[in-house]
């Protein structure tokens, strides 16, 4: 299996998990949900898998708040009653990082969790276009990066796309770089447009 080939070439085991679309509420069927969440994880620990990253409790457009984290973070704690030793990490939206305000709001939800990731998405079709809409994106949150070691997430499946992606994640110093979907080429040579700023 690719998780036997992955453990001989000793590669780390992820798997990215969206989560249910209750489990933020407060009610019975919330509950059920965060049970069934973390019974899964842990079958995924039993799997082999080292790690998830979950997906889908923040959107673009969501409000930070002191609530939105609270339920979060009782979210991660119900999950952990379930989930062996799988580490867990949340994916947030690049929006989430770049309001000021939710500076606290990250600083706490990277107590709870194992590690943060960033979803680095572009519209961009062009690789010179996705490597400057990246790098101009992130470029304020190389503190963020660094302090909290956060995760460069690519989730796009464009073989040139996820390498002009790569190269402005490599620019700003990010650490960890990890890949979403499939993409069929592997990107090891990564070639930087020439436009790309200092």
């Amino acid at each position: 299996t690719a998780l036997a080939v992955a453990d001989e070439l000793g590669m780390r085991k992820s798997a990215v998990f969206s989560a249910s679309s209750n489990v933020l509420e407060n009610s019975p069927i919330s509950n059920n949900e965060r049970i069934t969440d973390g019974i899964i994880l842990g079958e995924m620990y039993d799997m082999g898998f080292d790690e998830v990253i979950l997906t889908s409790l923040v959107t673009e457009d969501a409000e930070i708040t002191t609530e939105l984290l609270k339920k979060i973070v009782s979210y991660l704690s119900s999950l952990r009653d379930y989930s062996g030793e799988i580490d867990i990490g949340v994916v947030l939206p690049s929006s989430v990082y770049l309001v000021p305000q939710s500076a606290s709001f990250i600083k706490t939800l990277s107590e709870y969790a194992d590690f943060l990731a960033i979803s680095v998405n572009t519209d961009a079709e062009d690789p010179a276009a996705a490597y400057s809409s990246v790098y101009d994106n992130c470029h304020s949150l190389k503190g963020n990066f660094s302090v909290y070691n956060i995760r460069g997430m690519i989730e796009t499946d464009d073989v040139e796309v996820a390498q002009a992606v790569y190269a402005a994640l490599c620019d700003l110093s990010v650490k960890s770089v990890q890949f979403s979907t499939y993409v069929s080429d592997p990107v090891y040579v990564v070639e930087i447009p020439d436009d790309t700023p200092d």
